[in-house]
């Protein structure tokens, strides 16, 4: 459908390149008016983090789909922008959201590679060295076990049934 992801037509070719020409500035200039514009009521503003993590939750695939695509838009791509992928991967529960295997959390193969792709982007950023050791090292596994590792076992019936 081209909305992102390949179709083998030939016109997503720079599917995993972002813009070059947008700055990390502007980049992120984008990224906070998300929050600014739909963040408000009466309490307190949303930040755009808050935003996105609830949105990521959703049940409607879409919906889900275009969240990653915005953090990936943030992170991947982008080694320099550390002050904006820090935004982030600071958010209490990004960090354990992307790493979860849980099926019920992402289902989709396309949800799942976008995870993928967003925490292996954090290990190819700059980042990496403001992150404890023991966060490396879960991220080094993520991506070693690929986008479609299931837990030991548990579970791993159900593709047989």
């Amino acid at each position: 459908n081209g909305h992102g992801h390949g179709n083998g037509n030939g016109d997503n070719n720079n599917n995993n390149k972002y813009h070059p020409s947008i700055s990390n500035e502007m980049c992120m200039s984008m990224y906070n008016m998300i929050g600014e514009i739909n963040g408000n009521n009466r309490m307190h503003t949303r930040t755009t983090t808050e935003l996105l993590m609830e949105q990521i939750k959703s049940s409607i695939i879409e919906i889900r789909l275009a969240t990653y695509e915005v953090f990936k838009s943030i992170i991947v791509g982008r080694p320099q922008n550390s002050s904006g992928s820090f935004v982030v991967v600071s958010h209490v529960g990004f960090l354990e959201w992307m790493l979860s295997r849980d099926a019920m959390l992402e289902m989709t193969k396309e949800g799942k590679e976008l995870k993928y792709d967003i925490v292996k982007g954090i290990l190819e950023s700059d980042l990496k060295g403001l992150l404890n050791e023991s966060i490396v090292r879960l991220l080094e596994q993520y991506v070693d076990q690929g986008p479609h590792f299931v837990p030991g076992g548990v579970g791993g019936d159900i593709l047989i049934q």
